[in-house]
């Protein structure tokens, strides 16, 4: 798995693969999920995940630079997620895969978004 980065807004949720040369990349995102997949210098990468909540495909944005990929993922109902990805596994936890962090770069406390 690529390094998958995520900061949530009121709005949207920015989601950021952080990937070298990353400008083939297949993304396919629908309102309940997202999936990802490259190929680099002969090493495959790949991810599936399923939202919290809905999101509204049709008004996703991508940026792609020389490191990284950025979603703008809009939210279908403009409310603050506590989490990413839905789901719990076999012992009742909530799920969060290992590759997938907090991205400072991006977040935003509550206390931030009611100053603007």
């Amino acid at each position: 798995h690529p390094e998958v980065l995520w900061a949530d807004r009121t709005d949207r949720v920015y989601l950021t693969v952080a990937l070298s040369d990353a400008q083939k990349a297949k993304i396919d995102v629908t309102k309940d999920s997202i999936d990802f997949s490259i190929d680099i210098n002969k090493a495959h990468y790949a991810f599936h995940l399923d939202f919290f909540k809905p999101i509204k495909p049709e008004e996703t944005k991508k940026s792609l630079t020389g490191r990284k990929i950025v979603l703008v993922l809009y939210k279908a109902e403009p409310e603050r997620w506590n989490k990413l990805v839905k789901g719990k596994d076999a012992k009742g936890k909530e799920i969060k895969p290992n590759f997938l962090k907090v991205d400072f770069d991006h977040y935003q406390d509550e206390d931030e978004s009611e100053e603007e």
